[in-house]
């Protein structure tokens, strides 16, 4: 049987509720007026009257944590190592085929639940 996917990924929006607060996203929108300037610092000679309307790109800055809404944490998350000193896997490493079938895990080699 093919194994189906359901995403419960939520948005990343400013001011997103997380844990600790440190953690919460901050997004600052910066609109096209704003971005005209900020193109002059980009392309020196260029000015408003060079952009159609003086108008330049828009721009979204994004303050995030990789705790910020949906995800999943890998190993090196808790430790640099595991299993015995082995290296711990990084979520680029982490096989998708693990998700959701361990319950608890051995944190520094002592059983336990995480």
């Amino acid at each position: 049987m093919p194994r189906r996917f359901i995403d419960l990924s939520i948005a990343i929006e400013s001011g997103l509720p997380s844990d600790p607060p440190l953690m919460i996203p901050r997004i600052t929108y910066m609109d096209h007026a704003m971005g005209a300037q900020t193109m002059e610092l980009f392309y020196p000679g260029l000015t408003g009257k060079d952009l159609p309307g003086g108008l330049g790109w828009a721009v979204e800055h994004l303050e995030v944590s990789s705790h910020a809404g949906t995800h999943m944490d890998a190993p090196w998350h808790f430790h640099p190592t595991q299993d015995n000193g082995k290296p711990a896997l990084t979520i680029d490493q982490f096989p998708l085929e693990w998700s959701g079938k361990r319950r608890g895990g051995r944190l520094h080699g002592q059983a336990g639940r995480l």
